[in-house]
């Protein structure tokens, strides 16, 4: 019985704890290191805020747009009412999933742009960052969608539901407005790259 439901091999394969103290340390371990993590990433918004300023002060206005803005300004706040007055887990939560696995794509472009000039051949995929940048609000909306459809609608907070669909439709607006801007008309590419485009 025990070959036919596997359990002789989780046996051998996985081996036991000496004592329930061990145990109890690694998952304390564990449990600090999730919540410092979440502190952390939570205490980015903030940061990527205060680049706003660096930016205006720095008179790079041309990198300032609206989308800069509402995205840098509102973020930091919705995520603060999200991980303070929602249910941890549901459908209020696959937005930040999504976003989180975007938001690798999106640091590491920003971290090979902010290496210096011999890391711009490594940066032609500036495009299809935007792209699924945009596949992500798509998905975001479409999910967040189905609490319309659902029989029984008993999210605990459902105007989080609400705000989740406007934030994933405006901002895929504001992402398609800034794809139009830079990559049909050319507005925000380099020199070199405008050439290209005319």
């Amino acid at each position: 019985m025990r070959a036919a439901t596997g359990s002789q091999w989780r046996e051998r394969n996985y081996p036991r704890m000496q004592s329930p103290i061990q145990m109890t340390l690694i998952l304390l371990v564990y449990v600090f290191l999730i919540a410092l993590i979440c502190h952390l990433l939570y205490f980015m918004w903030y940061y990527s805020f205060s680049l706003l300023f660096g930016l205006l002060s720095q008179k790079k206005h041309s990198q300032v747009t609206f989308l800069h803005v509402f995205h840098h300004s509102f973020m930091p706040w919705t995520r603060w009412w999200g991980i303070t007055l929602t249910p941890a887990g549901g459908m209020g939560s696959f937005h930040s999933i999504v976003n989180a696995y975007v938001h690798i794509i999106v640091y590491l472009y920003y971290g090979l742009a902010a290496a210096g000039p011999r890391f711009q051949k490594y940066l032609w995929w500036k495009n299809y960052m935007t792209a699924i940048q945009l596949i992500q609000f798509v998905v975001v909306s479409i999910h967040i969608s189905q609490y319309y459809f659902l029989e029984k609608r008993d999210y605990q907070v459902p105007i989080f539901i609400h705000l989740i669909w406007m934030y994933g439709t405006f901002f895929f607006i504001l992402f398609s407005n800034f794809w139009i801007q830079a990559y049909i008309k050319g507005k925000r590419l380099p020199v070199s790259k405008k050439e290209n485009v005319n």
